[in-house]
């Protein structure tokens, strides 16, 4: 990697950087496969199965205590 390659990326990193690019993650490849694996909830209920176990999943990574 270039140094002008490597000072445009340093650029854009943030402190939940790191954070964002999990869940991002999550969203992208495990979101699909919760929902086809539990199946979908009502549209009534308002929250499918991924968005609660994402929630619980970054909160879970984000705390401090073990």
């Amino acid at each position: 990697m270039t140094w002008q390659r490597y000072n445009k990326n340093l650029k854009k990193i943030s402190a939940f950087g790191g954070i964002f690019f999990v869940l991002d993650k999550f969203d992208r490849i495990l979101s699909s496969v919760i929902d086809s694996h539990l199946g979908l909830r009502s549209r009534l209920i308002g929250y499918q199965h991924s968005e609660i176990i994402r929630a619980v999943f970054s909160v879970r990574i984000t705390s401090t205590s073990p």
